[in-house]
């Protein structure tokens, strides 16, 4: 299955550098949706309420168990990868500038 996750520039040059995604250190894990359009929500909100840079939207795939969803951010639904899950997996920008 698909999943997206909205990223700040900070992330994004990260993530064109290494190729992969990473936490920094003390980040146990990342969040993703499971539609382009709620990651698109999330990072216009985030712009327009906290004053944030613009965000990249990418994605990736994975085979996740669906009981492991939950609900966030007035009912975003999420799945939460730990650091550990994040090697190996291959994301790629599918849009830019949202916000």
């Amino acid at each position: 299955m698909k999943l997206y996750r909205a990223v700040g520039p900070d992330e994004l040059a990260d993530l064109r550098l290494f190729h992969r995604l990473r936490n920094p250190d003390g980040i146990l894990v990342k969040y993703f949706t499971l539609s382009e359009d709620e990651a698109v929500w999330y990072a216009r909100q985030a712009v327009h309420a906290f004053g944030d840079p613009p965000y990249a939207i990418i994605t990736l795939e994975i085979g996740v168990d669906l009981t492991s969803a939950a609900h966030v951010d007035r009912g975003i639904r999420v799945v939460v990868l730990g650091s550990e899950r994040l090697a190996g997996l291959q994301p790629w920008v599918v849009r830019t500038q949202v916000g």
